[in-house]
């Protein structure tokens, strides 16, 4: 682990006191949300569900070359939408639903809406820009600015799940 092997290493009292570090795993959490700011808003718009049966049934006539051609996965499907491996699967995706158009030139999605490698229970959204659209989407509303600590629970969940520890306060 590396954090052993960096705890094998000699550090001359002379060297630390010039450039002192801190242990693996340990944050100075009061100066990163000094720096920082968390976000809130509510979305709206029309997203598309890039891995729901129907997105990729619509997409595969399209598409199913590219993959099981091009970058030789076995098939165009969910797995193949959601593997981190192939982005130029989904960067050649993105933008034919951003230009897709309903028969009256409506838009037709505004976004997509995807679930995180990190775990099925984190639904993410990508907000397509638009031209004109400004510094923040119209699709964000009710947006707010929130102060981080280090009591915010969003902030004390993540050290948990990622192993991490708050520097002590002096």
């Amino acid at each position: 682990m590396l954090a052993e092997r960096l705890g094998e290493i000699t550090v001359e009292p002379e060297d630390a006191a010039q450039a002192p570090t801190e242990e693996p795993g340990v944050i100075d959490v009061d100066d990163w949300t000094a720096r920082r700011r968390a976000g809130s808003a509510h979305l709206t718009g029309r997203f598309c569900v890039v891995t729901a049966f129907e997105t990729i049934a619509a997409l595969r006539p399209r598409f199913a070359g590219i993959a099981t051609g091009g970058l030789g996965l076995a098939d165009f499907d969910a797995a193949a939408l959601t593997d981190g491996r192939p982005r130029l699967l989904t960067q050649a995706v993105s933008p034919h639903l951003w230009e897709m158009r309903q028969k009256d030139g409506a838009v037709r999605c505004d976004g997509v809406e995807f679930l995180s490698r990190h775990g099925d229970d984190l639904p993410l959204w990508a907000v397509f820009e638009r031209p004109g659209d400004g510094e923040i989407s119209p699709h964000l509303t009710d947006t707010a600015e929130h102060a981080l600590t280090r009591d915010t629970p969003d902030l004390v969940r993540a050290f948990e799940l990622h192993g991490l520890r708050m520097r002590p306060r002096p």
